[in-house]
C-alpha cells in the first residue's frame, strides 16, 4: 500500500558499443539493450572496481539494471570473472549455501532437538 515498484533487469552478453555514458550489450539470443551509466553505477572487472573506459567492446559482461521512465540504467556492470574462492565465472560452486550438488538431497529443515530436565 502506497509503495512503488522497481523493475530490475539482468543481462549477460557481449559489449557491442560504449560511450562515456552508456554501454550496449548483445546476448547470445540476439537481444540487444543500451544501458545508461551514471556515477552511481558500480563497475567491476575481474572482481575489482574499474572505470567504463576499461570495459571494452567484445568483452562479456553481466549487467544489473533498473527501468525508470522507459530508460534502462545500469546499477552494476561486471566484466570478467568475479573475485572470491571457488569462483570461475560459471556461477556459485556446488555445495555453496543455498545450493545442492547434483545427486544430493535437500538439507533437513528440522531444528535440532533440545532436552531439558528438571529435578523434583
Amino acid at each position: 500500500p502506497g509503495g512503488t515498484y522497481l523493475v530490475v533487469s539482468t543481462q549477460q552478453g557481449t559489449v557491442t558499443a560504449t560511450t562515456s555514458s552508456s554501454v550496449t550489450v548483445k546476448s547470445a539470443d540476439g537481444y540487444t539493450a543500451t544501458y545508461a551509466v551514471t556515477s552511481a553505477t558500480r563497475l567491476a572487472k575481474d572482481g575489482a572496481s574499474t572505470t567504463l573506459s576499461k570495459i571494452a567492446t567484445g568483452n562479456t559482461v553481466h549487467v544489473v539494471a533498473t527501468t525508470e521512465n522507459g530508460t534502462l540504467t545500469a546499477r552494476a556492470i561486471m566484466d570478467g570473472h568475479p573475485a572470491g574462492p571457488g569462483r570461475d565465472g560459471r556461477g556459485p560452486r556446488p555445495g555453496a549455501p543455498g545450493l545442492r550438488a547434483p545427486g544430493t538431497t535437500a538439507p533437513s529443515t528440522t531444528a535440532p532437538s533440545t532436552s531439558s530436565s528438571t529435578a523434583a
